[in-house]
């Protein structure tokens, strides 16, 4: 029993740090320190590869749907065929046609009108558009002051719908077709 005393008192010494030798764990706060330090470092080199990480992703992620657009709209043909006005003024028999270029549905065209003043807001053509289809729609103008109902030229631009529901007009794509009166 005594043996065992003399053990424990020494120990008690060990890590209280008498005599001024031995492991001290209560006053030597430098080696805890050094750890702290240490894992304060790791925790924020963990945290910024993270930060870093969700930044690539997301231009990786958005690059590659530009490219899938991009490759979506080089492969559309679209071509007016006529645009024909109306008995009403702004309204227009629009006829598109396509080729048989891909097998992606176009989901829509915007068109804008202009004669020698003005142009119009877009305005839908108002429906999709397959591979050879030719489609004829009425498609009304009135968006723009009366005075510069005489379109005498249209723009279009194909558009797709992605997979989040937003239209992504179809980049460096846009076609005219003019007529007179």
């Amino acid at each position: 029993m005594k043996y065992l005393y003399k053990v424990l008192i020494k120990m008690k010494r060990e890590l209280t740090g008498k005599r001024g030798h031995g492991l001290s764990l209560m006053k030597d706060r430098k080696g805890l320190s050094e750890i702290v330090a240490t894992l304060i470092i790791i925790l924020l080199v963990i945290i910024a590869i993270g930060i870093i990480w969700t930044v690539v992703r997301n231009v990786i992620t958005g690059g590659t749907e530009q490219i899938a657009l991009s490759t979506k709209c080089n492969a559309v043909d679209i071509t007016a065929e006529s645009v024909v006005p109306q008995g009403v003024e702004g309204e227009y028999n629009v006829r598109l046609g396509r080729g048989s270029d891909s097998e992606e549905t176009v989901e829509g065209v915007k068109i804008t009108f202009y004669n020698n003043e003005t142009n119009s807001l877009p305005v839908e053509f108002g429906t999709t558009l397959d591979p050879l289809d030719h489609k004829t729609q009425v498609v009304n103008a009135t968006l723009w002051p009366e005075s510069n109902w005489n379109a005498t030229k249209i723009t279009y631009t194909a558009y797709f719908i992605s997979d989040s529901g937003e239209v992504q007009l179809c980049p460096g794509w846009t076609r005219t077709y003019e007529w007179t009166n």
